[in-house]
């Protein structure tokens, strides 16, 4: 067992000096998207800053600015599967609502209408037919991110009622979880996130209120599908991406759809006790693993 000393870095109240090159040789990086929803919009911009000015010094950062980029982008992660021809939901990129109407014949209903940026199911809106988005548009009743920035998507409906999350460590499965999702789109595995998760009301999906009525529920996936687990690591490798989790939903038809790429691994830690798993352990070993290799490199410069 190693202990190793380290710094944790607010990075919502923090400062650094580009023009020194003081920095530690290894940093991991654990930004979050919904740390937009939690009034930090300033870290959440500054730290692609700081983790680009430490990677040009030299230093190491598990999951680096190359993947900020991805996890705060649907768009990118929509391109990204399209070039490994992944199967995913239909889905167009937009940045003004009068362009909607431009793709509504295109789709298949239900839609979601999602910020490019989310976050634990924050800002998702769910349209089950034409009439009611066409209505929405007219009358103003869609919510944009201020970056005017958003993603209509055909809504996958789980054919048994959950999702997948793949948590994928040093580019390969970890382990897989069934998320039964009661109809809302916090599907934040956090057992933080069990006492801030609700149900959709009919005007909006997911705020994160501070009690809960939902009966979303975790379950190990012992054996998930070869084909689905070859897609995840492809993603993986091509994405750089060295620890995170990647979520698919099997639809009506029989058929998995890749909709969402996390580089920020969420275990589950409850499922240590109720499944021998330990995820943050796992996790835990690839850091120090990681950091040995950097202390090693730098010791014999």
């Amino acid at each position: 067992t190693w202990c190793i000393p380290y710094e944790k870095i607010d990075i919502s109240n923090f400062s650094y000096d580009p023009q020194t090159n003081d920095c530690l040789p290894f940093y991991i990086n654990r930004l979050s998207p919904s740390a937009l929803n939690r009034d930090h919009d300033s870290a959440f911009a500054f730290t692609l800053d700081y983790i680009i000015h430490l990677e040009s010094l030299g230093a190491r950062v598990v999951n680096g600015s190359h993947t900020v980029l991805i996890e705060t982008s649907k768009a990118k992660q929509a391109s990204i599967m399209n070039r490994l021809k992944i199967p995913q939901p239909k889905t167009v990129i937009l940045n003004h609502i009068s362009q909607i109407k431009k793709y509504i014949a295109d789709f298949q209903f239900p839609v979601l209408i999602k910020p490019n940026c989310g976050g634990s199911g924050t800002g998702i809106q769910k349209f089950d037919n034409s009439g009611d988005l066409r209505v929405a548009i007219d009358i103003k009743k869609i919510d944009i991110p201020t970056n005017q920035l958003f993603i209509m998507q055909e809504f996958i409906q789980p054919k048994d009622g959950y999702i997948v999350r793949m948590e994928t460590i040093n580019g390969k499965l970890a382990y897989a979880m069934k998320v039964f999702t009661d109809g809302t789109f916090n599907l934040c595995p956090s057992d933080s996130c069990d006492n801030v998760r609700s149900s959709p009301t009919l005007d909006e999906l997911v705020n994160c209120p501070a009690t809960s009525d939902s009966s979303v529920r975790f379950e190990l996936y012992e054996n998930p599908p070869e084909d689905v687990i070859n897609a995840v690591e492809r993603i993986v490798a091509y994405a750089g991406m060295e620890c995170g989790g990647i979520e698919y939903t099997i639809g009506r038809n029989g058929q998995w759809y890749i909709y969402d790429i996390n580089p920020l691994s969420i275990l589950r830690a409850s499922f240590k006790e109720e499944y021998g798993v330990d995820g943050w352990g796992l996790l835990a070993d690839f850091f120090i693993d990681e950091y040995h290799k950097i202390v090693a490199d730098v010791l014999t410069v």
